[in-house]
């Protein structure tokens, strides 16, 4: 357990500074294609799934002192039940999400098939994709035309990014670390950024007009969009008058304002997600025993040298 919460402790202070790279770098890249975030999100809940910290010498981390023993030590004296604080905490967030979804699959035991992958429901009040392995869209009875071109538009784009499933993994990810409020950011960050992402996706080819309906629809359905803690992709979630805005400004970013952005994440994760090269154990012995040897020779060749002198010293008596 010890080794565990070590590990925990070291990918907690490598995942704090990834994440606050990426909320600097939404902030200076804010007109950067909406795409790229979401997959910076994802490197942060990647870094934060090693169970080892890897290592470079570009890295600007201080170098830890002790055994993962001993630095895992250090919550469990501050908090003498953190095992069971932290155990107690990742089974109650385990615990929702499969309440939840178990809640909502009962909601959708009446839902009609539409299409091949859509279903109508009177029972949401949103639309939105579940299903990890075979996602499903599920719309509320009685929508437009309009609306209906639109929501579909956009869950599939939820679909065809893979937002179904990243969204549980990183809701996993948030059970695991629930005591950092970083990462609490980043599960919020990481849900309006997916929202973003699609809208930019679905109304790439739309005019004038059918971004105006898309707009209508995202108002109409912001009030029943999920909780912030919902792993669903769902039509009205985020912030709905930033995504109206981004929406009717959507347009092709520079590449150069992309590229700029990539290289200043991996810059900082290279400096900041690694610890600094240790040297081999084995290496640092085998000195230690080299350095041994010579002088054991040495003070072996000074012994022969007092012995020869007290002989010669002898000798010189005898005669």
């Amino acid at each position: 357990m010890r080794e565990l919460l070590a590990r925990l402790m070291e990918n907690s202070l490598a995942g704090a500074w990834l994440i606050a790279a990426v909320l600097v770098i939404r902030c200076i890249f804010r007109n950067a294609p909406k795409r790229l975030f979401p997959l910076l999100w994802c490197t942060v809940i990647l870094r934060l799934m090693m169970p080892y910290t890897p290592q470079s010498g570009l890295s600007l981390m201080p170098v830890s002192g002790g055994t993962a023993e001993s630095i895992a030590d250090t919550p469990l004296k501050a908090l003498p039940y953190g095992t069971i604080v932290w155990v107690a905490g990742v089974a109650c967030m385990l615990l929702y999400g499969v309440i939840s979804y178990g809640r909502i699959k009962r909601k959708l035991a009446t839902a009609v098939k539409l299409t091949a992958d859509v279903y109508q429901s009177d029972c949401i009040q949103t639309p939105f994709v579940l299903g990890f392995f075979s996602p499903r869209i599920y719309v509320p009875f009685g929508l437009e035309q309009a609306q209906t071109q639109s929501v579909l538009a956009h869950e599939r784009a939820h679909i065809k990014l893979r937002h179904h499933r990243i969204k549980p993994i990183a809701f996993v990810i948030l059970s695991i670390y629930w005591f950092h409020p970083l990462v609490w950011v980043l599960y919020v960050c990481l849900g309006r950024d997916m929202e973003l992402n699609c809208d930019e996706l679905a109304v790439r080819n739309m005019n004038a007009y059918e971004r105006s309906a898309y707009c209508d629809t995202l108002l109409a359905f912001s009030s029943g969009a999920p909780d912030a803690l919902s792993c669903r992709a769902a039509f009205g979630g985020g912030v709905v008058k930033k995504r109206i805005r981004n929406v009717l400004s959507c347009k092709k970013s520079k590449r150069w304002v992309t590229a700029a952005a990539v290289t200043a994440f991996a810059v900082i994760a290279l400096c900041f997600a690694t610890s600094p090269k240790q040297q081999n154990p084995s290496a640092d012995f085998s000195a230690v025993q080299n350095e041994k040897d010579r002088i054991e020779a040495e003070n072996a060749a000074i012994r022969q040298l007092i012995a020869l002198q007290e002989q010669t010293m002898h000798q010189s008596r005898e005669e």
